[in-house]
């Protein structure tokens, strides 16, 4: 029986899940926001926002298996940030209030400008 070869690496699903969140984010700045519309675009940002969380942990522990737990920690430091638009996305998608999930858009969006993706 032969190896298997995964094609797709934890960084390309970090690379394509930020430009979802940025087209996500771009046509929603572009539309006519109403609140509809914005939280369609909340919880659509929520999924590449998991799928990122997910990844790191998943690179990270491949490090802390070959005892690199420096380069493991700040690794999860570095993308720290999604754990906490993650769960402010959730909350605002959850609890119906669009000045808050507008503001955590905003937010995201300056976030994902600074990052530069290969």
């Amino acid at each position: 029986m032969g190896r298997i070869i995964h094609t797709t690496n934890p960084t390309r699903l970090r690379n394509a899940a930020i430009k979802k969140m940025i087209a996500a984010i771009r046509e929603c700045l572009r539309s006519s926001q109403n609140d509809a519309s914005l939280f369609e675009v909340g919880a659509a940002l929520t999924v590449p926002l998991q799928e990122i969380y997910e990844s790191v942990d998943h690179s990270a522990a491949a490090w802390e298996k070959r005892d690199y737990w420096l380069k493991a920690d700040a690794f999860r430091r570095q993308w720290g940030w999604v754990e906490k638009f993650l769960t402010g996305m959730k909350q605002s998608v959850s609890s119906k209030n669009p000045a808050d999930l507008q503001k955590q858009i905003i937010e995201l969006g300056e976030k994902l400008g600074s990052l530069k993706v290969a």
